[in-house]
C-alpha cells in the first residue's frame, strides 16, 4: 500500500506522446487518433498501437482527423503540410504542403476528397491522388466555397 492507504500500481504511462498537440476519436472501430510532431499516434481498445510516421512534415500538429467511411486520418501541421494515411496499410497515401495557411481540414464521408479551411476564409476541395514519382499527393481541385466579402 501507498501513502494514506492507496493501493500502489501504475497509473499513467511517460514517454512515447511527449509531443501531442492534437486528438480525434473515431467511435466505431474505438481508435484515438493522436497528432505528435513525427506524425500520427494510433491507439486503439484492442491493444492496438501504432505511429503513422510523417516523412516531410516533421513540426506539431495542428489537428488530425478521421476521415469516415474510407479507413484514412488526416494530419495537418502547424507549417501547413497535410499528409493523409491509410489505416489498414499504415501508409502515408498522400503529402503536401499547402500554399496558404490552414486552419482546418476533414475529409468528405465515403470519398477520397477533403475539404481544407484557409486563412483567407476560403475552403478548398482536394482529393488523394497517385503523384508521377509514386508518392501521393492531395491535389486541389479547381472548386472551393469562397467567403462572402
Amino acid at each position: 500500500r501507498g501513502a494514506g492507504g492507496v493501493p500502489r500500481g501504475v497509473v499513467s504511462e511517460h514517454g512515447g506522446l511527449h509531443s501531442a498537440t492534437c486528438i480525434a476519436y473515431e467511435p466505431v472501430q474505438r481508435l484515438l487518433a493522436v497528432g505528435v510532431d513525427a506524425g500520427v499516434k494510433i491507439i486503439g481498445g484492442d491493444g492496438v498501437e501504432v505511429l503513422l510516421a510523417t516523412r516531410h512534415h516533421v513540426e506539431p500538429a495542428r489537428c488530425v482527423e478521421f476521415m469516415p467511411g474510407v479507413g484514412r486520418v488526416m494530419r495537418v501541421s502547424v507549417d501547413n503540410g497535410i499528409d493523409v494515411f491509410d489505416l489498414h496499410s499504415q501508409t502515408c497515401l498522400a503529402s503536401t504542403r499547402w500554399p496558404i495557411d490552414v486552419t482546418c481540414a476533414c475529409g468528405m464521408k465515403d470519398s477520397p476528397f477533403v475539404m481544407v479551411g484557409e486563412s483567407t476564409g476560403r475552403v478548398a476541395v482536394a482529393a488523394v491522388q497517385h503523384g508521377a514519382d509514386g508518392d501521393g499527393i492531395l491535389a486541389p481541385r479547381s472548386y472551393s466555397i469562397a467567403h462572402p466579402d
